[in-house]
């Protein structure tokens, strides 16, 4: 394993950033919108998600980002909750998911997901999908 960075892969690198870029922003925004959030609120999340991910991660290649699916469970949520108070809400739902999934993450409990069959995220993303579709 080499150490250190060749900056002949600059100009990739910065093409690939810049492409990884306008697609993770237009799901940022999308997915605030799902949320019942603002666009602001949907850039800084993935800013930060990804700023922590780089940080505490454990692989390099991963592609992070907003998921369709948690965006739906909170934009369900916040239906109620008054615009005023949404923004506290929102902070609410996040770190409370927070406190369940870091100490999951911490035990490495990923091994859970092996034991459930392929179709289950299938059908999970597909229900998602018609879901977000029709509300």
């Amino acid at each position: 394993m080499r150490i250190g960075y060749d900056g002949r892969n600059l100009p990739g690198d910065l093409f690939a950033g810049l492409t990884l870029w306008a697609v993770f922003a237009a799901q940022a925004l999308a997915y605030a919108r799902l949320a019942h959030a603002s666009p602001t609120a949907g850039l800084v999340t993935a800013i930060a998600g990804a700023a922590l991910y780089t940080a505490l991660g454990s692989s390099r290649r991963v592609s992070i980002g907003p998921a369709g699916g948690i965006a739906a469970i909170v934009g369900a949520a916040m239906v109620g909750v008054p615009a005023g108070a949404l923004p506290a809400s929102i902070a609410a739902v996040t770190l409370m998911a927070s406190a369940l999934l870091l100490p999951a993450g911490l035990a490495r409990i990923s091994f859970l997901a092996r034991l459930f069959p392929t179709t289950v995220f299938v059908g999970y993303s597909a229900g998602t999908g018609g879901t977000i579709l029709i509300g």
